[in-house]
């Protein structure tokens, strides 16, 4: 019994592309370190069915156009430096439908004239573009770690039979929270507007209260939407880990409080806005 096949998505290309970029203003020298991949798409149905790679540019050329291009930029936005690669690679094919170049850079804090350490967290970037549209970059960060000492409840949730959870109308928060934001159409955003962005994430949530994660992320996502024109949506995504407190028979008189961080599973929750 014959059975047709149809290939549903074709796409390869380049992971693992790291660019340590130097650069020198003022006096004062900078480094971006940034690790680039790259998918294409298109007309390459031949290469997966028979093995004929006519409409194929090696995963290896994929490289070379990315560090060419870094090299050629050097001062460009992380996220503008991804735009241009995808550009860079669907001229240098035309079998090429449509290219996404993704990026997470760690950041580095100088601590001398060229000594540097690197900062907890890592801003993202990707470039969307397909061919004959205009190209979609975005922009973002991950693990960016969080702590709520006091102002933060869950109180009056549903509960069933397995519910044990106490209502708690006061308790820390801490967790480690991602970011995605997809630019304005149009904008070539600036080096330096996504560690403005993450500045902006941090004033929203700085002593602000909530009875819920999930309104306490809508509350930050919009104060940053009102504030950054720049921006045509944003995606949080918050990792939390349960605050416990000791135990009475455990804790000592006095204290302002002490609570076990980390007890059980992580808890997740995400929230997507954009301008109505």
């Amino acid at each position: 019994m014959e059975i047709d096949i149809e290939i549903g998505q074709a796409a390869y290309g380049k992971d693992g592309v790291r660019v340590l970029t130097r650069t020198r203003a003022g006096g004062v020298e900078s480094v971006r370190d940034a690790c680039v991949g790259v998918r294409v798409d298109g007309d390459f149905l031949e290469s997966y069915r028979s093995g004929g790679n006519a409409a194929i540019l090696p995963s290896d050329t994929l490289r070379r156009h990315v560090l060419a291009e870094a090299d050629r930029r050097p001062d460009a936005g992380l996220e503008s430096l991804l735009g241009a690669i995808a550009a860079r690679i669907l001229a240098a094919n035309p079998a090429v439908r449509r290219v996404v170049a993704s990026a997470q850079a760690r950041r580095w804090e100088a601590v001398g004239e060229h000594s540097f350490v690197v900062a907890p967290s890592r801003t993202t970037g990707e470039a969307r573009l397909v061919r004959g549209e205009p190209v979609d970059l975005r922009g973002g960060f991950r693990g960016l770690e969080l702590l709520m000492s006091t102002g933060s409840g869950f109180t009056g949730f549903m509960r069933d039979e397995l519910t044990t959870q106490a209502d708690a109308s006061d308790r820390p928060l801490c967790g480690t929270l991602d970011a995605d934001w997809t630019y304005a159409a149009g904008l070539d955003p600036p080096g330096g507007l996504a560690q403005e962005i993450a500045g902006r994430l941090v004033a929203a949530f700085a002593d602000r209260p909530s009875n819920a994660v999930q309104q306490l992320l809508t509350g930050i996502g919009s104060d940053v939407l009102v504030q950054s024109v720049e921006l045509a949506g944003i995606r949080l995504h918050f990792d939390s880990v349960a605050a416990s407190p000791i135990p009475a028979a455990l804790s000592a008189p006095g204290g302002v409080g002490t609570y076990e961080l980390g007890v059980g599973a992580v808890g997740v929750t995400d929230v997507a806005l954009r301008r109505a």
